[in-house]
């Protein structure tokens, strides 16, 4: 049972949560190809629901959400939470729920492989990949502590 009232409070904690371990994180040679590989490697292992490969995954979802939050400009915790919830809104549950943490490892390693590939062609794109990133190791946290299907704070 999760600890949170609803999913704009988890999504408001997580978001802090995560913003707290980035600025303590030191990550000045962090390889986001070898986390986003580690991270599917785990979550394609039928063991991944025990012990260790459980918490090695939530090691990559964090530091993968830290990376990301480093590299954004002015983004408030705030700001972030707001655009998980319209999100939220908008998609709902389903789409996250049906394929779990292999989902999520695949929509956070088509978000570095964005990064890198405006990194390597130095684009600017309209969308931001970073604050997405963020947003999947956020939602990762709310699927295991099971606050990811509470209503919307406008829904009760």
């Amino acid at each position: 049972m999760s600890e949170f009232k609803s999913w704009d409070e988890a999504a408001y904690v997580w978001v802090t949560r995560l913003c707290a371990q980035a600025e303590s994180r030191v990550m000045p040679h962090f390889d986001p190809a070898r986390v986003r590989d580690e991270a599917a490697d785990i979550a394609f292992n039928p063991s991944i629901m025990h012990g260790t490969s459980k918490q090695q995954l939530f090691v990559c979802f964090d530091e993968l959400g830290s990376w990301a939050l480093q590299n954004l400009d002015n983004d408030t915790i705030e700001g972030i939470a707001k655009l998980l919830v319209y999100k939220q809104r908008r998609y709902g549950c389903a789409n996250i729920l049906r394929f779990g943490f292999q989902g999520i490892v695949i929509r956070m390693s088509d978000k570095v492989e964005r990064i890198l590939q405006q990194q390597y062609r130095q684009d600017v794109d309209d969308e931001d990949p970073f604050v997405d990133l963020v947003g999947y190791a956020v939602i990762a946290h709310m699927v295991n502590d099971q606050s990811f299907t509470l209503p919307l704070l406008e829904d009760q």
